[in-house]
């Protein structure tokens, strides 16, 4: 069985205690990046690293997770996998219970400045703390692209443009007030909505069926179709099951 996990931020103790209260165990779950890799230290990140794999292992559940646009980028380069806990690096494709998946993380942060202000107020009083990394958004690389065939599932943190939300008339008040003090963010947002979407249709032209999409960042829960394709955004701490996105049967099954 298969689960999806939303954004969770680095709140594992909420993402465990919603596992032992819906009691899910023996399944694997995949998130869908802004995991939490925002540590202070590389040494403390790999204890909490190692404590939530040792929680997954009791449970005998696999977690997959993509980096998000608030996840520092060193975790997910592929040599931050455990037993039970996997941070994959972009574009890497796995064939789990029969279904042939591309993972690939990343996006431009709207509250980059706000992000880069805290941390320099935080050095001025000499704390190092990592909110905000250049290489954080989504990179389109089309040479691997080429090479990408058989692909069922496509999880990724950000969407192409057909998806919710709708940016084509433009932003609302929420990202509208990032941009006001950020000149190039609503250029960069709309880039890199285009460059999803160019993701999806190159890998369709090369003759992949793509059945469903998953993705966060947006922190809402919503459901798009796109010819073949259902593109479906998990919202902040939401699980779904892969099979059916039916809460009742959700429900059913954990309750």
């Amino acid at each position: 069985m298969i689960l999806l996990l939303g954004d969770i931020h680095g709140r594992f103790e909420d993402f465990k205690f919603q596992i032992k209260l819906k009691k899910i165990s023996n399944c694997i779950i995949i998130q869908v990046g802004d995991f939490g890799m925002t540590f202070a230290s590389i040494e403390i990140s790999e204890n909490a690293l190692l404590e939530l794999n040792s929680f997954l292992k009791n449970l005998n559940i696999t977690l997959y997770a993509i980096r998000g646009n608030h996840d520092d980028p060193f975790f997910f380069k592929g040599n931050h996998n455990y037993s039970n806990l996997k941070l994959l690096s972009d574009y890497t494709q796995l064939k789990i219970e029969n279904n042939n998946f591309l993972f690939v993380g990343g996006a431009v942060s709207i509250d980059r400045v706000v992000s880069l202000k805290k941390m320099k107020d935080l050095s001025n009083v000499g704390i190092d703390y990592k909110l905000y990394w250049p290489e954080e958004k989504f990179i389109l690389d089309e040479e691997k692209l080429k090479n990408i065939k058989n692909v069922d599932i496509v999880i990724t943190h950000t969407a192409p443009e057909w998806c919710f939300p709708d940016n084509s008339g433009g932003f609302g008040d929420f990202v509208q007030n990032y941009i006001n003090n950020d000149p190039n963010l609503a250029i960069e947002l709309k880039e890199e909505r285009k460059m999803l979407s160019d993701f999806f249709n190159i890998l369709k032209r090369n003759g992949n069926n793509i059945k469903k999409h998953y993705y966060g960042h947006f922190h809402r829960s919503e459901i798009s179709l796109n010819g073949q394709t259902t593109h479906i955004l998990l919202g902040v701490n939401e699980i779904k099951l892969m099979e059916d996105y039916n809460e009742n049967l959700f429900n059913e099954i954990f309750n």
